[in-house]
């Protein structure tokens, strides 16, 4: 399940724009940033009786990275169009008519069906550097 409100084929088709591709990921230790809301947070540290003003977290904007199958489309079927420039057998001339518009419609049909039929593990990618923060009084409920 993606925790996004857009899905990887609107991604693809440039419905998204890079802003929202983006998420605000927290940790406690400037490692693991496991936590997607802040609250979560808040709670586990509530839990482990730490919730206090001065308390030490850390905040990053995290990008998602697209599984490698994307790139792989684009070699598969430059691969054929050389194969059929430079050969003249009849099986490759279908490839021809790989423009932008069909490279798209087939990563799309690709991902719909990883996203159907294959668990793909998100892979989030740092953007930038963390900061680390403190608790205030205002953020304990």
């Amino acid at each position: 399940m993606q925790p996004f409100s857009w899905s990887v084929a609107e991604m693809l088709e440039g419905k998204i724009s890079d802003h929202e591709k983006i998420e605000r990921r927290y940790s406690l230790n400037n490692e693991d940033f496991d936590f997607q809301d802040l609250h979560e947070l808040f709670w586990v540290l509530e839990d482990q009786g730490l919730l206090r003003e001065g308390a030490t977290y850390y905040a990053a904007d995290f990008a998602l990275v697209q599984p490698d199958c994307f790139e792989e489309v684009d070699e598969f079927l430059d691969m054929r169009q050389t194969e059929q420039l430079t050969k003249s057998n009849p099986n490759f001339a279908y490839f021809k008519c790989a423009d932008e518009k069909a490279k798209t419609a087939l990563r799309l049909a690709i991902a719909e069906w990883i996203h159907e039929f294959v668990f793909v593990e998100q892979h989030w990618c740092l953007v930038g550097k963390s900061e680390k923060l403190a608790i205030t009084l205002s953020d304990i409920p």
